[in-house]
């Protein structure tokens, strides 16, 4: 009697392991799916910097999203509990000043771009900036023509 409650713990105990480390694992590739989306978000924004003309990105888009999402994707769309994730962008900021002559008005030598992305797993786990899980990228943008 012993020996079977003994097993009987152990596969129990088994069980609940593995099923505990499934669901880190999917959570685990979802934040790396997540962050690759967050890196490509960046790489437009630092895209729109570079290639854009003086007065874009313009001064609503320089505001950032507000804590608003302003866009959201889904992942694992064919997944029993498809995962909405939504982005955010903080305000873009302008830092230094480039003037390449005297005759020429200054610009910013190079702008601040932060984005991040927040979703819910199936599971009830929250993934929020306001819990500080979220996944964000912060990197720096310098307009065309600058330094080059």
């Amino acid at each position: 009697m012993a020996t079977i409650a003994m097993v009987s713990a152990a596969v129990v105990g088994t069980t609940y392991s593995l099923f505990f480390a499934n669901g880190s694992m999917k959570t685990d590739m979802h934040r790396q799916q997540v962050a690759r989306m967050v890196e490509q978000e960046v790489e437009y924004w630092v895209g729109r910097i570079y290639l854009a003309s003086q007065d874009m990105p313009n001064a609503q888009e320089l505001m950032g999203s507000g804590g608003v999402f302003y866009r959201t994707t889904i992942l694992d769309p064919d997944g029993p509990k498809p995962i909405q994730v939504r982005f955010f962008y903080d305000p873009i900021v302008a830092r230094g000043v480039y003037q390449p002559s005297l005759t020429t008005p200054a610009l910013p030598a190079f702008y601040v771009v932060t984005v991040w992305a927040e979703w819910d797993e199936p599971d009830g786990k929250s993934f929020k900036r306001t819990l500080g899980n979220e996944v964000s990228f912060t990197t720096y943008a310098v307009p065309g023509g600058i330094g080059g």
